[in-house]
């Protein structure tokens, strides 16, 4: 799970549905791709293994050199318009949002309040302010 305060994505290429294969068969997800992103407040909080869960925390993380984002889910606010997307719920290709009329979306986007419920996520380069990994029982 990724949540952050805001998310900017710079040089956005698409924001589609797409399938991609996991260990356990393939999965639905909504594919971000652009040049770069920064996001503040991130809190990212891995999945629990071995009755433990690893959890990381930054105040800001910049990602450049390209970047890819599969999520299963997204909940943000885009364009001032607060939005839940679930790719399961969604056919294959350039996502619409039924009942949303969006403009076209810019290249450089900004979405606030986001929380992404991550496959994997994938940058040339990634760099951490005030980088924190703790880890707790589950």
């Amino acid at each position: 799970m990724l949540g952050s305060d805001t998310i900017q994505l710079t040089g956005l290429q698409s924001i589609a549905v797409g399938t991609v294969a996991t260990a356990v068969g393939p999965v639905k997800v909504i594919e971000l791709r652009a040049a770069a992103s920064t996001i503040t407040g991130l809190t990212l909080q891995g999945p629990c293994t071995g009755h433990v869960r690893v959890s990381s925390a930054a105040s800001r993380e910049t990602a450049t050199g390209g970047l890819a984002i599969d999520a299963t889910a997204i909940q943000a606010t885009i364009l001032g318009i607060p939005i839940v997307i679930a790719a399961a719920d969604l056919p294959e290709g350039a996502i619409t949002l039924p009942g949303i009329s969006l403009p076209p979306l810019p290249t450089d986007l900004g979405l606030v309040t986001v929380s992404l419920f991550t496959l994997s996520i994938r940058s040339g380069l990634m760099a951490f302010t005030d980088l924190r990994i703790t880890d707790a029982a589950c």
